[in-house]
């Protein structure tokens, strides 16, 4: 029996702990198909699949961090009954990304796929609720900021843009939520294909985050002189303005994610 279980004890423990996660599939299934958050996390999930296919490497069948594995399933028990659901399943993806990452990927742990892992639970929802009002309010300082630059009397309350002529809001779908999942996931991938270590990953995604907010910033600046009426503009310019920014902060992203490019051996990465 213990020959048995020293010669398969890495398939037996993966196999026991997702059988202790099943819980966190079974809530991942219904929050993802259920309308209640948006299907991003497919995306976030599809790519991670896709890159542990494509950058199997000659350390694949590593024996997988048994203490660390351990710890983690405790501290996911422990928190079973009182952690809210999104928690258990960070906890979850991060026993995954161990899991994989020491038996395809030939690491510890692959910063890159456990960040596609972490973006692939439904999380927009969540991070609309906590941080859709303050990226509101910070955007509307930052665009109150700029059109007093241009000779704008123009005050910031709130979600609010005031100016003599009226007030123009800053609505949720314009908080920059869903812009900043698809920056953050960008980024990630970008990392995973650039093949950047953790320091310059965690380098990107700050920068990202700034990117992000200076592009939604834009954003909100512009649509103020479309919604106040100080320039006359068809229907669809609202949208294409959105667009426009998401496009301009994608390519700065790239941009960025090339200069911190580094060589490195694919099981480094």
């Amino acid at each position: 029996m213990n020959r048995f279980f020293a010669r398969y004890q890495d398939h037996i423990v993966s196999l026991c702990s997702v059988l202790a996660l099943w819980p966190v599939f079974h809530w991942y299934a219904l929050r993802m198909f259920d309308g209640s958050d948006e299907s991003f996390g497919l995306l976030a999930l599809i790519t991670a699949l896709g890159f542990i296919l494509s950058h199997r490497c000659a350390k694949e069948g590593e024996s997988i961090p048994l203490k660390s594995i351990t710890i983690l399933l405790g501290v996911y028990i422990l928190g079973y009954f009182f952690l809210p659901p999104i928690l258990r399943a960070a906890i979850a993806v991060t026993l995954l990304g161990l899991l994989l990452s020491r038996r395809y990927l030939g690491r510890h742990l692959h910063v890159g796929l456990w960040g596609l892992l972490l973006l692939s639970l439904p999380v927009v929802a969540s991070m609309q609720f906590y941080l859709g009002y303050p990226l509101r309010w910070l955007v509307g300082q930052l665009a109150a900021r700029l059109l007093q630059l241009n000779g704008l009397a123009v005050t910031h309350a709130g979600a609010v843009l005031n100016w003599p002529g009226g007030t123009v809001a800053i609505d949720a779908p314009c908080s920059g939520i869903k812009m900043l999942w698809f920056g953050l996931y960008l980024s990630v991938t970008l990392a995973c294909v650039y093949r950047l270590d953790t320091m310059k990953l965690l380098g990107l995604s700050t920068l990202t985050v700034l990117v992000i907010i200076a592009a939604n910033t834009l954003r909100a600046t512009t649509l103020f002189y479309i919604e106040s009426g100080l320039i006359a503009t068809p229907a669809w310019t609202h949208d294409g303005a959105g667009v426009l920014m998401f496009l301009l902060a994608a390519a700065a992203i790239v941009w960025l994610a090339g200069r911190l490019r580094t060589r490195q051996m694919p099981c480094s990465a």
